[in-house]
């Protein structure tokens, strides 16, 4: 199955992200995204679009930061955020409640492929494989989302170029 769609959303009432995303198979997967978890969620796509070896080959900080803010700008303009989410019949592998998740790791798979899991506390979890250019558009999404919720969190593509190439030299990371 691929991605067909995602949505990422402010919820007030829940003051949570409600994070909706689709797949070409007519599954439709849901989850709520806390002030916490999407913080540390950033941390760990900032070590992902690292890990991309135009970033990683450059030595300078200020090098890496410029190389990351032109990727993801230029990645981010290639998203479709015009359309809203495709409200089409869909069968729930987790259920059609959101599931709040708690923790996840990323994972490289290949020169232009990632994993980025996503899991629960207890439960099934979702394994979404993103290439360079989603991986940005996922990150613009989340950006997005978590300032029209008005949590005021730094989420800036190259906010610590220094820790992405150490933890692109580190390889897969996981956060809890």
């Amino acid at each position: 199955m691929a991605i067909h769609q995602i949505q990422i959303r402010a919820d007030e009432q829940e003051d949570r992200l409600l994070m909706r995303l689709s797949t070409t198979d007519g599954a439709e997967f849901r989850f709520w995204l806390t002030r916490r978890f999407v913080k540390q969620l950033w941390d760990m796509l900032l070590q992902m679009v690292a890990w991309d070896a135009a970033v990683a080959q450059q030595f300078d900080a200020s090098l890496r930061r410029t190389v990351l803010e032109i990727q993801h700008e230029g990645y981010s303009r290639q998203g479709d955020f015009s359309r809203g989410f495709e409200e089409a019949p869909r069968n729930f592998p987790l259920g059609e409640a959101p599931v709040l998740l708690t923790g996840g790791k990323g994972a490289r798979r290949g020169e232009d492929l990632y994993v980025l899991s996503l899991y629960p506390a207890r439960g099934q979890g979702l394994d979404i494989t993103l290439d360079t250019r989603l991986l940005h558009i996922f990150g613009k999404l989340l950006r997005d989302a978590a300032a029209s919720a008005d949590w005021a969190i730094d989420l800036a593509i190259a906010r610590a170029p220094a820790q992405a190439a150490a933890a692109a030299a580190a390889g897969p990371g996981r956060f809890n």
